[in-house]
């Protein structure tokens, strides 16, 4: 289990590193951004359940959260 947390976690970082050409899509109303990493956009080819051909796209998405604001007491 150990080497399959392990795994995982290498994964997640390998990805995470390929993924720089971010463009912000939107903003949020409570301030969040929305970008997608350009370089990660590519063609998915998938049969789902009912065995039908559906061509999807796959893209990493990044959601950056305003920072927090101290509240004065």
């Amino acid at each position: 289990m150990k080497r399959l947390s392990m795994l995982l976690a290498g994964s997640v970082l390998v990805t995470s590193a390929h993924a720089v050409n971010w463009v912000e899509v939107t903003e949020s109303d409570s301030g969040s951004t929305f970008s997608l990493d350009v370089d990660s956009i590519e063609h998915s080819d998938i049969n789902i359940i009912d065995e039908k051909d559906v061509e999807n796209i796959t893209v990493s998405l990044l959601r950056t959260y305003p920072t927090q604001k101290i509240r004065a007491q």
